[in-house]
């Protein structure tokens, strides 16, 4: 039954639940990383991005932008003065114009989307952004293909992780935790200035990406500190950093790794929807990336289908991807007894049991015809 926020699942699962489950779902799988989001391309990795941006980064609001200047104020409200151009036609400067809503004092950031358009600050210019403006106008414009390119993309914008303007700084730490997992794991930054910026009070909305990061470039106190927490947070029920904990653990332990999650998360009847979540985030990305540790992955998703039935859909869309049809008579059984599921999973295991029939028709023997 539900007490507070834990959602314990008996062994018989009350059909009253579904309603409860029907309204909660889609916000914590949002939270979780683990349901698609509008405006988040679908290699980024959400369980480094954590709660997924609301609003464009400074950077988005430049590469979107028909023209960008800097201006100064005019002898009127909301006047301004084109000073210089950082993107769209030199024959701008030295231009005046009216800027509705401005509360900016000083050089200020200007934008249309078009000739026609009317223009919008994006705040001061403040300090000399020129380096930053710079990147965003010399990155190709499509967006990275491979590793290679992300790789690429992510030493751009390096040296402004942690600004002292929060926009820039919000912009890199975006540009990064939009970049697939893969090519995160293999970063390289200073751990003393990753735990810098994971005690700034003003970098909160970027803790997530500082604790993975940690996880690869660390050392055995990080390693202590990340453990402590995840005992903290699992005697408490806490899962507000869990799925960026859990795959800084996975990315140091491995397998061992993985048993830990799994008794702990999987297996435990007291953990919340939002804790198992998180659990199976973690799992998922490092599955994903490592193929070495995926089998062991593999083995805790099938515990997930005997010990967690109502909620062994979360894993379908992974063991598809993975090429593990092994689930299909799972899957087949839990939609033919009609038990309750999370509502939002129905169609990740009906495209997996599709998807299963496809390749095992691909990898059965044609039969000869008779003459």
């Amino acid at each position: 039954m539900i007490s507070g926020r834990l959602y314990r699942l008996p062994d018989s699962f009350p059909f009253i639940m579904e309603h409860w489950l029907r309204r909660r779902t889609f916000s914590l799988l949002l939270a979780a990383g683990l349901w698609p989001v509008a405006g988040v391309a679908a290699h980024a990795c959400t369980v480094c991005l954590g709660i997924v941006p609301r609003q464009p980064t400074l950077a988005d609001e430049i590469r979107a932008a028909d023209t960008v200047v800097i201006a100064q104020p005019g002898d009127a409200p909301g006047a301004f003065i084109v000073g210089s151009i950082v993107k769209g036609e030199a024959a701008l400067t030295g231009a005046r114009f009216t800027v509705a809503d401005t509360r900016t004092h000083g050089a200020t950031i200007l934008s249309r989307a078009g000739a026609d358009e009317a223009w919008r600050s994006l705040g001061t210019a403040g300090i000399d952004l020129a380096d930053f403006f710079k990147v965003l106008l010399d990155l190709p414009v499509a967006e990275p293909r491979d590793d290679a390119a992300w790789a690429a993309h992510l030493a751009r914008f390096q040296p402004f992780l942690g600004h002292v303007d929060e926009r820039v700084a919000r912009s890199a730490w975006a540009e990064w935790a939009r970049a697939p997992f893969p090519v995160i794991r293999r970063q390289q930054l200073a751990p003393e200035q990753l735990r810098t910026w994971l005690a700034d009070p003003a970098q909160t909305y970027a803790q997530p990406l500082w604790i993975i990061l940690l996880g690869v470039c660390g050392d055995a106190d990080d390693a202590q500190r990340t453990n402590t927490h995840l005992e903290t947070a699992w005697k408490n029920n806490d899962a507000s950093l869990l799925a960026a904990l859990l795959t800084a653990r996975l990315e140091r332990e491995g397998a061992a790794g993985v048993a830990w999650v799994e008794d702990h998360y999987i297996r435990d009847r007291d953990r919340t929807l939002e804790e198992i979540h998180a659990a199976l985030a973690a799992l998922s990305v490092q599955g994903a990336a490592t193929e070495t540790l995926r089998p062991r992955i593999v083995a805790a998703f099938h515990t997930m289908l005997t010990e967690r039935r109502p909620l062994s859909g979360l894993v379908a869309r992974d063991l598809a991807a993975w090429g593990d049809w092994s689930a299909a008579a799972h899957f087949e059984g839990l939609l033919a007894s009609g038990e309750p599921m999370l509502p939002q999973t129905r169609r990740a295991i009906i495209a997996y049991l599709e998807a299963s029939r496809t390749h095992a028709a691909s990898t059965t023997p044609s039969t000869p015809s008779s003459r």
